[in-house]
């Protein structure tokens, strides 16, 4: 089904700095060890770095087997990351088991989460966490619960897109704004920045 992640479409593309890499923060993700925080960490750093050094400050995914800590790294372009690209990466995604996968991916121009990441985390069992880095460091990170349900949260997007906001142009970025604030309802754990 699906395997893009992209960002909310917008028309100030930050360019990677080191300063950017530097102050990428140390989050805490549910069910991690702060050992295991800390490779997260290095890996957004690196996601930075690869993304400025190798792709022209465009998007860049990191897969991350959270059970043997491989990696598969997936350069985008400006607005997405398709993970066939990667053929390793894609086959994980696909059939890994349900809650062994972090994909990490920047955004360009410092968003959070768009609705195409969301259903892309929604729809692969596979997927445990997902994080955003901006291209200015800040960092976003989703997280299932022992309660996520893969079609209430699906159906909870849509109503709000659909229903809620559909009157305006950007209903789809709308409804991401309120969901992320009330994801708790749908097994969702969602946090910017360290913690």
């Amino acid at each position: 089904m699906t395997e893009t992640f992209e960002q909310k479409r917008r028309n100030r593309p930050i360019k990677i700095t080191q300063i950017a890499i530097d102050k990428v923060p140390l989050v805490h993700i549910d069910g991690f060890t702060g050992e295991e925080d800390l490779f997260i960490q290095n890996m957004h750093k690196r996601l930075l770095l690869t993304s400025m050094e190798l792709n022209d400050s465009n998007e860049v995914g990191i897969m991350v087997d959270i059970i043997e800590w491989m990696t598969w790294t997936i350069l985008g372009d400006s607005n997405e990351v398709e993970t066939r690209k990667n053929p390793d990466a894609y086959i994980a995604l696909k059939g890994n088991r349900k809650n062994t996968l972090l994909f990490i991916h920047n955004h360009p121009s410092t968003g959070t989460f768009s609705g195409v990441d969301f259903k892309t985390f929604c729809s692969n069992e596979s997927l445990y966490a997902m994080t955003v880095v901006g291209n200015d460091g800040s960092v976003y990170t989703l997280v299932k619960c022992p309660t996520f349900n893969s079609h209430e949260a699906l159906s909870y997007y849509h109503d709000l897109a659909m229903d809620k906001y559909k009157d305006y142009t950007n209903n789809g970025t709308m409804a991401m704004k309120e969901l992320l604030k009330t994801c708790e309802k749908i097994g969702l754990s969602y946090h910017k920045g360290g913690r």
